[in-house]
């Protein structure tokens, strides 16, 4: 509950806001990238869209809600957030807005598939490469039987080496059973790879992964809701590229995560930009 208000406090004031962009640096990244020349012409690009804009902050209630979603791994913690909705009727799981399935959890007869078919949440599904397309299918209508607008998001994961083959595939499959879905793209876990003892991701391969995803959305003529990324405030060393230049031999000085390696915070600031250029490319 403390968080949650703390985000709703930073967003409501107007912190996300893209005109604090350098209160940001100072925060979180300034001694660590001011000097590089590569970050200084994403600054400046920042700065002169700042300046030539007329930026309001007036709907910044509207603009920077935050709403959030994690996967439903743990069936009796969700099950103890699971509320009957006495006004509207219908039963909700309370600890996100959206849950997702994830790759390991999502086969027809498990007990996840079971527990999410009976909330009305939002739903995402995780796909990785080598999927089973006739029980994806089956997922889906087991999960949304009316077939409703906005019920299902799948989320492809499937690593820059697989992506063009496999979400083809998806697409193909999910779209001759004219099944409403929203598709995603999850550029992070299928790119991961060991490298001595760190596992690590490659900022290129990231942005090369969703590149491709939304080239071959805009070839079938579907839309690309979203995308998944994992990232922190933190000048980490768990990614390699991006402006900050980092190799595989800086990775062992700042590596702080326990679980998956996450984009730091330039990194997560160049990319939203290069998002940014290629959504616009397709005027998206």
């Amino acid at each position: 509950t403390a968080i949650l208000n703390l985000i709703r406090a930073f967003t409501q004031g107007g912190y996300l806001e893209i005109e604090n962009f350098n209160d940001w640096k100072s925060h979180f990244y300034k001694a660590e990238i001011s000097e590089l020349t590569n970050y200084k012409e994403i600054e400046e690009k920042i700065n002169s869209f700042l300046k030539s804009k007329d930026i309001s902050t007036s709907h910044v209630g509207e603009l920077s809600k935050i709403y959030i979603s994690h996967e439903g791994l743990l069936l009796d913690y969700e099950a103890a957030f699971t509320r009957l909705d006495t006004v509207k009727g219908g039963v909700f799981n309370t600890s996100a807005h959206t849950l997702w399935i994830g790759e390991r959890t999502r086969g027809l007869a498990n007990a996840h598939v079971e527990y999410f078919r009976g909330i009305e949440n939002p739903i995402g599904i995780k796909v990785g490469p080598n999927f089973d397309s006739v029980e994806i299918c089956e997922v889906i209508r087991k999960l949304n039987p009316k077939n409703e607008a906005n019920r299902i998001m799948l989320i492809g994961r499937f690593g820059v080496k697989n992506v063009k083959t496999e979400f083809q595939r998806l697409i193909e499959c999910v779209s001759k059973e004219n099944l409403n879905v929203l598709w995603m793209s999850d550029p992070m876990h299928g790119n991961t790879f060991q490298n001595g003892q760190y596992k690590i991701r490659s900022f290129d391969d990231i942005m090369s992964e969703f590149e491709l995803f939304v080239d071959l959305c805009n070839s079938n003529s579907v839309f690309p809701a979203g995308i998944h990324l994992e990232l922190t405030g933190d000048h980490v060393s768990e990614c390699i590229g991006g402006v900050t230049g980092l190799g595989f031999s800086d990775v062992k000085h700042f590596y702080r995560s326990k679980v998956d390696p996450r984009l730091n915070a330039v990194q997560a600031i160049e990319l939203s930009f290069k998002l940014s250029e290629l959504l616009n490319k397709y005027s998206l």
